[in-house]
């Protein structure tokens, strides 16, 4: 356990280069903080995946309920015809 522990505390330094090469910029990170960071992406990127699987389904069924509350209207307002003289 203390080994587990010592490695998730342990510091990995990050160095960004960039493309024209005039300054690196480098920042530690724990190994448990990139663990986090990983596990973030990874359940957004699910939840984004899912969003997109499940939109065309919501616009779908909001489209039925507008319909449906079309015909809800009209058969009030052919009830209405009928009952009220």
């Amino acid at each position: 356990m203390k080994k587990c522990w010592r490695i998730l505390r342990s510091q990995e330094t990050i160095n960004i280069i960039p493309y024209c090469r005039e300054r690196v910029c480098s920042f530690n990170l724990t190994v448990a903080s990139l663990l986090g960071l990983s596990l973030f992406f990874v359940i957004s990127l699910t939840f984004a995946i899912v969003f997109v699987i499940k939109l065309p389904s919501y616009f779908e069924l909001q489209q039925n309920l507008s319909r449906a509350q079309k015909e809800l209207l009209l058969w009030r307002g052919n009830i209405r015809k009928i009952w009220i003289p």
